[in-house]
C-alpha cells in the first residue's frame, strides 16, 4: 500500500480531553494502519489541544476560532481529507482493534 490513506477518520470534540484520549488510544491500536485521523476542536477551554499535540502527533488537529457545532465541524474536516473513504466518530467512541479493518473489508 502506498503512503496515501485509504480512510479519513473525522472526530469533533469540545472540552472532552480525557474521553477523547481513550478514543484516540483505541484508534492507535487499530490493526489497519491506512488511515489519517483528523480532530476538529470546537473552542475547548480545557487542555484538549495540548493533549492532542503532545500525545497524538499523528493526528491532524483543526481548531475553530468560534463555536460552530458538530455538523459544521465534520464538514470542515472532511474537506481537509484526501482519502476515498470517510469515517466520522463522536469523541466518546472506543473501537475494538479490528474495527477499521473489518469496515474496510
Amino acid at each position: 500500500m502506498d503512503s496515501s490513506p485509504l480512510v479519513d477518520i473525522i472526530i469533533t470534540t469540545r472540552n472532552n480531553e480525557s474521553i477523547l484520549r481513550k478514543n484516540l488510544e483505541s484508534i492507535a491500536q487499530q490493526t489497519f494502519s491506512g488511515y489519517q485521523c483528523y480532530v476538529i476542536d470546537d473552542c475547548s477551554d480545557d487542555d484538549t489541544i495540548t493533549m492532542l499535540k503532545d500525545e497524538f502527533p499523528r493526528v491532524k488537529v483543526l481548531k475553530n476560532k468560534k463555536r460552530k457545532g458538530p455538523s459544521h465541524n465534520r464538514n470542515i474536516a472532511i474537506t481537509k481529507g484526501k482519502a476515498p473513504f470517510i469515517v466520522t466518530l463522536d469523541d466518546d467512541v472506543e473501537l475494538t482493534s479490528n474495527w477499521l479493518k473489518e469496515m474496510v473489508e
